[in-house]
């Protein structure tokens, strides 16, 4: 049984945004995809920018989309090009050696 995807918008979606933005912007966190600094000051249509990345699609786990355990920085540029697809997170390996 497919669960529906709730949607990530309205004022619930901002306001976890504007938390994990200031939490990761406290921290200096890098981007989970691409390992490279977030301009967390980049404005809106900068594609360096800060963006919430969900670290297992909603499309696949929707019932973790408002999980902050299932969150991490991203730029936006890097969290379009991922798209849906599952990758495993930064530093780890495609098998064990």
């Amino acid at each position: 049984m497919r669960q529906d995807v709730p949607p990530w918008a309205g004022a619930r979606m901002q306001k976890v945004v504007a938390e994990q933005k200031r939490q990761h912007a406290h921290r200096g966190s890098p981007c989970c995809l691409c390992q490279q600094p977030i301009d967390y000051a980049a404005g809106p249509d900068d594609p360096m920018r800060f963006s919430v990345e969900h670290i297992i699609a909603r499309s696949i786990r929707p019932d973790l989309t408002w999980d902050t355990a299932n969150m991490g920085p991203a730029h936006m540029r890097c969290n379009k090009k991922r798209g849906t697809r599952v990758q495993p997170p930064a530093g780890t390996t495609s098998r064990d050696w």
